[in-house]
């Protein structure tokens, strides 16, 4: 079985650092050729403190992807600079906190006001990332932070983006100039996925919402 290891909000966010960096460099000495941390993972589930504390800092989590280990970040609309710039790392530049992705035209109906719970059915169907057996036509609910792809990495590809009339801007202003926003259409990234030459794999969602049940 994989063992996983979740650093979600709240107060245990140290705790949880930790234990992950315990077991971690607890391991680190005795893995042959850490060819066990491809059964590792380590997730980061709205992760909004100031920065990465102790022996868990962005440098560490890079070592950790090169040894062979997966990495799965969910963000939202309060994205702190930490997980950007660990994003940054992986060829996606997420936008800046308070920022959230808005379509008037691809929306639940229950959203009458923000129009931030949107809709898409632009995933990316290649079979290497989603299986025929689990391909669907459905649309996708979101609500978070929108990203891009920077291309410096050619193994970061887009999973799931807005639709074309899809675009991310600031949420905390009343006033949304059209003209300016920080993407647009399915240049609006809102799930991407790499898959390292080693076999790891990293996933970073701009929505918590997105591993909901609701």
């Amino acid at each position: 079985m994989p063992s996983y290891q979740f650093v979600k909000e709240g107060t245990n966010n140290e705790l949880y650092i930790f234990l992950f960096s315990l077991l971690y460099l607890s391991l680190y000495p005795v893995l042959p050729h850490l060819s066990l941390l491809s059964r590792f993972f380590l997730l980061f589930f709205h992760c909004v403190y100031p920065d990465f504390n102790g022996d868990l800092k962005i440098a560490s989590i890079i070592e950790f992807v090169n040894k062979g280990g997966n990495l799965l970040v969910a963000a939202s609309s309060d994205i702190s600079e930490s997980i950007r710039d660990l994003a940054i790392e992986f060829s996606v530049d997420f936008d800046e906190s308070g920022t959230g992705v808005i379509d008037h035209f691809h929306r639940q109906k229950s959203d009458e006001t923000t129009h931030t719970l949107i809709s898409s059915s632009n995933v990316n169907h290649d079979t290497y990332i989603i299986k025929k057996s689990d391909k669907s036509n459905n649309p996708i609910l979101f609500r978070g932070v929108g990203a891009r792809l920077t291309g410096k990495n050619p193994l970061a590809v887009s999973v799931l983006s807005g639709e074309k009339t899809a675009f991310s801007y600031n949420l905390k202003t009343d006033y949304v100039d059209k003209t300016h926003p920080a993407s647009m259409g399915s240049k609006t990234v809102l799930v991407s996925a790499l898959q390292a030459r080693n076999n790891a794999r990293v996933v970073f969602s701009g929505s918590i919402d997105l591993f909901s049940d609701r």
